[in-house]
Formats: structure tokens, C-alpha cells, sequence
């Protein structure tokens, strides 16, 4: 009769002492149900600490949520006809270019603190902002437009068909361009990619390496101190390496790197 009586209270004991443990863990790690933040896919995030915000864009626009409750702060529709509307992501700006123009929006508030027509060198396929958030670059049909922030300045610049990126100072980039070439005796033609880094203030380019296409080697990735890194080799024998873009200069190198 004790053992009858006394079990439905030691089983309620047990139920109740699991999911009060259940509960301090959930609100230990979530305090509220969770909320859809994003609308369609997303293909850039940022995330500003200090204001608790995040940001996201996709191809129809640019989008800031506050972290904590998933309210909307802002967005800023991008209209394209043409498909080539688009965003960039710095520290403290976001660059947004479409049918519109190209412009920057203050990635705090969403307000617009620049922007500027692009259409001068025919239909604009991409733009990008330097690391210092000073330059923009709108890579175009028949060219390139470099636009000066600051002092509302712009040019035409030549064309620059594969864009790969900045070096530090916003006064250089580095593009790529491919090359067919005739072989020799009349063989087959071969073709080359050619890197090269641009000087902004003069529109000279100047070659820095050249290289046949490798199969299953991906393209080197090139970082705004001016540096490649290369990953060559199979299985656990792999190795990367890491030059100077401008001399070739091999500034390090790591062997036998598993995976």
C-alpha cells in the first residue's frame, strides 16, 4: 500500500524537478520564441556590435533588422532591369548600385550620403568600394568610372575586365584579363590570364604575372596587402604559399598541410 501510494508523488517529483532543469537550460541559451528575420536569399551579412544590428542584401535589396526583437530599421530597394543591382559591404557604409545609380547609404540609419550616375561608359555590371570607404570603382560596358567620395570627383578609367581587387591606400587595384596566343609552327593557340595591378592616379597598368590556365587549380586568392595565396599539391601533401603580387617574391611558405 506505501509503495502503491508513495509512487505517483516521487513521480511527480521527477517530472517536475526534469523540467524545471529543461526550462533553466532553454532560458540560459533562448529567452524567446525564434522570429524569421531574412526575406529571400541572402547573400551578404554584417552584423554593427554596437548598435545590435544586423544587415543583409540580396539581389532586390539592401536590409537592416535589429537583432534583438527582428524589427525592421530600414531597406533600401535596389531596381534593376537588367539584373545588375547589387551591394558592398564596408565598416561603416554600405555601397548599393542599380538602374538608380551607384550610392552609399550610412549602415547605421539606411540614409543616403552619396551617390552619383554611372551610365557615362554604357550599362553598369558591378561596383566596389575601397577599403577605406573614400572610392568607387563602377566597372562598366565600355570602361570604368572611378569616383572620388570626398571631394565629388570622377573619370573615366580603362577597362578592367575581371576585377579582383584593391591594395591598401584605395590607389591601386589589381584586374585580370585573358589572352589567346598562336603556337608556335602554327599549332594550336594557347590561352593566358594575365594579372595586373592598375595605378588609379595614372590609369597605367603594369603586368605582374601571367600564367596558362591550370585544370582543377583554382585562380590565386589575392588579398589588399598585395599578396597571393596559393594552395598547390594532393591529399596530405599540400602546400600553400604566399607572394609578394608585385615582385613574385615568396614572403611564406607552408608545407605538408593535411586535408
Amino acid at each position: 500500500m506505501f509503495r502503491t501510494s508513495i509512487m505517483p508523488v516521487v513521480c511527480a517529483l521527477l517530472c517536475s524537478l526534469l523540467l524545471s532543469g529543461l526550462t533553466a537550460r532553454a532560458v540560459d541559451t533562448v529567452t524567446e520564441p525564434e522570429k524569421c528575420l531574412l526575406r529571400a536569399e541572402q547573400y551578404q551579412f554584417s552584423f554593427q556590435e554596437k548598435e545590435n544590428l544586423i544587415v543583409t542584401a540580396n539581389r532586390g535589396g539592401i536590409y537592416a533588422y535589429d537583432a534583438t526583437t527582428g524589427e525592421q530599421r530600414w531597406h533600401r530597394y535596389l531596381m534593376s532591369s537588367g539584373g545588375h543591382g547589387g551591394s558592398t559591404f564596408g565598416r561603416r557604409q554600405v555601397l548599393g548600385y542599380s538602374d538608380q545609380g551607384v550610392f552609399l547609404l550610412d549602415v547605421v540609419t539606411g540614409k543616403e550620403t552619396w551617390w552619383r550616375r554611372a551610365d557615362q561608359c554604357g550599362q553598369m555590371y558591378y561596383c566596389t568600394l575601397s577599403p577605406e570607404e573614400d572610392r568607387v570603382i563602377a566597372i562598366c560596358e565600355r570602361g570604368c568610372m572611378l569616383f572620388g567620395v570626398a571631394d565629388r570627383s570622377q573619370r573615366v578609367l580603362p577597362p578592367m575586365s575581371n576585377f579582383r581587387g584593391w591594395l591598401q591606400g584605395g590607389r591601386a587595384v589589381m584586374f585580370m584579363t585573358s589572352e589567346r596566343r598562336d603556337g608556335a609552327n602554327g599549332g594550336e593557340s594557347t590561352e593566358v590570364y594575365k594579372w595586373q595591378i592598375m595605378n588609379l592616379d595614372t590609369g597605367t597598368a603594369t603586368l605582374c604575372r601571367e600564367e596558362p590556365p591550370l585544370p582543377d587549380v583554382p585562380w590565386p586568392t589575392f588579398s589588399v596587402l598585395g599578396h597571393f595565396a596559393e594552395l598547390t599539391g594532393d591529399g596530405d601533401r599540400k602546400k600553400l604559399k604566399v607572394s609578394d603580387a608585385r615582385t613574385g617574391a615568396i614572403l611564406h611558405e607552408f608545407q605538408d598541410l593535411g586535408g
